[in-house]
Formats: structure tokens, sequence, C-alpha cells
């Protein structure tokens, strides 16, 4: 999906996240595509990653066919951008620049439950880690109840033989590829990448970093987003703008290199 198509910078690709609301914080001369086939009703995602990977480099190398090439992803958008990273350098093309923004793990050992306990560490004392939770919780309830709000609705629209909206695609599609992202293992990249991630204990940092090192072999950049603990919390102002930018100053001294 093209956003933004004129500009002197290489082109940068974004896998899911909001690269709407990202261009308005990119400079000018920046251009911009989104890959995100939820805008697409008939799209039946694949079994694996590795597949729908593969889509989305065709699609990318219709409009840039040949490298460099510049890539970020949000979430599963993330795990997505990591593997067409690796498919492009085994077609011998170059990846320049890859940015993967708090990207899924399946059987890497960053569970559920090591989450929240490592939340307990960010939080500190005692009193607030129990009122942290105690608000986790009410967050996770309330966005449990409107993931299925949404998904019912979609049902709705099926039944009723209506195409779905954007917003509702964009949840059945979520879920739809969840099963292969759970199944997906991060093998080895010939390349460097920028890594985004919410707060950590110290601890986990460390291992989140050399986990990054050990499957980036020519280097991850982790960036430690002050201020989020949650996932969804990256499409939220203003981590968002902060992310962006960040993206955005990488791009161009990229481009005056």
């Amino acid at each position: 999906m093209p956003i933004k198509t004129a500009g002197e910078r290489a082109p940068l690709f974004c896998i899911n996240g909001e690269p709407l609301k990202m261009a308005k914080i990119f400079d000018e001369d920046q251009p911009l595509y989104g890959l995100c086939n939820a805008y697409n009703p008939n799209f039946k995602p694949p079994a694996r990653i590795e597949q729908l990977a593969e889509i989305y480099v065709r699609e990318m190398r219709q409009v840039q066919p040949e490298g460099p090439y510049h890539i970020c992803g949000f979430s599963v958008g993330g795990l997505i951008a990591y593997e067409m990273a690796r498919q492009l350098v085994s077609k011998g093309q170059q990846v320049q620049y890859l940015a993967l923004i708090d990207p899924v793990f399946s059987s890497h050992k960053w569970s559920r439950v090591k989450w929240m306990m490592n939340a307990f560490t960010v939080e500190g004392r005692r009193l607030d880690a129990i009122s942290y939770f105690i608000k986790r919780g009410i967050q996770a309830a309330a966005s449990r109840i409107h993931t299925f709000c949404r998904v019912s609705k979609s049902w709705a629209y099926e039944l009723l033989g209506k195409d779905l909206p954007i917003d509702l695609r964009r949840v059945r599609h979520a879920g739809a590829i969840r099963a292969s992202h759970h199944s997906y293992i991060y093998k080895p990249f010939a390349g460097k990448g920028i890594i985004f991630h919410p707060e950590m204990s110290e601890d986990d940092s460390e291992s989140y970093i050399r986990f990054w090192n050990s499957v980036l072999t020519e280097g991850a950049t982790v960036h430690t987003m002050k201020g989020i603990k949650l996932h969804l919390e990256f499409l939220a102002e203003p981590h968002l703008t902060r992310v962006t930018e960040t993206i955005n100053e990488d791009m161009g001294k990229l481009s005056n290199s």
C-alpha cells in the first residue's frame, strides 16, 4: 500500500503497526509503503510465517526490484520483517536497514509469566507492583472483552454477507496468523538490526540483548523505551512519535552517507 511515494530518500517498507500515522512524523522526503494484507478482504494468510514473508517480499520488489532495502515492522510485523530480511539476503539482496518494534517471540523464553515477573521488578516497590498488577489485570480484561466484541461483530458481518470494515479485517487477520507466528523460530540473519523494546529488569534486558546479538550476526542496536511497559503502548503517543523520530533520524543518516 503506497502511503507516500515522493521523496529523495530510499523507500521504507513498514509491516503492520501505524504507518499512516508515522507518515505524518517522517521528513517530507521519506517515501513510505505499508505492507499488511488485512486491507485485502479476499486474502487468506498462509500457514507459515515464511510463506507470508515471501508474499510480502514479492509485493515489495514490485515497488523496488533491487536493494538495498529498508524495512521496519511492529509486533508480529517485526517477526515478518525479520524473515523478509533473511529471504532477501538469501537471494543476494542487501538489507541496509531493519528496525523491529517490540517483535513477538514464539518459542523464546519471554513467556507471559516472565513478562509479569519482569514488570514486578520494573515497578520496584512491592505496593507499587501490586497496584501495577491490579491496573494491568483490569487493562487485560478490558482488552479481551474489546477483542471478543470485535470478533463477534466480524462474525455478524459475515453472517449477513457484508464486507468487513478495515478495523475488523485487521482483527481477523491477526487471529489467523497467530498460530503461524507461534511456530516460528528465529534463525540467524547475516546483517544488523535495530530493536525497540519496553522496560525490563536489568538481567532480562541483558539477556534480551544477548539473544538479538546471537541472531543478528553483524550486531543489534537495542533501544529500551522508557515509560513503555505494555506492548500496545508502542502505538500510543508520545511513544509512537519517539520510535518514528528515531527511525526517521536513522533513515536520514543513511541517505546522507
